[in-house]
């Protein structure tokens, strides 16, 4: 059973800095524990990166590939889905 305050958590999910020159932190706080599949995306739609993601109950912190840093300067957007179908899509901006 779901309940209803659980079923929005990753809309708390954040990514920072931003912009940032080092790799970034995401951060999500999650109610119980869920299995996150994290995918980075370039402007123009092409995926740089993924991972999947074993949160617990509370709040969890993880950083950006460290490939970051290679990548050129510009708009990137993070994807986060979890097995339940939720997804929040953040933008972030490599300086």
């Amino acid at each position: 059973m779901t309940h209803k305050n659980s079923c929005l958590y990753l809309q708390s999910a954040g990514v920072f800095p931003n912009p940032a020159h080092e790799p970034p932190q995401i951060s999500v706080w999650s109610p119980a524990p869920h299995q996150l599949k994290i995918q980075l995306f370039d402007a123009s739609g092409q995926q740089l990166w993924q991972e999947e993601w074993d949160v617990i109950a509370g709040e969890n912190r993880r950083m950006v590939s460290a490939q970051w840093k290679s990548w050129p300067t510009g708009a990137y957007f993070l994807s986060l889905a979890d097995e339940n179908g939720q997804k929040q899509i953040l933008s972030l901006l490599r300086q």
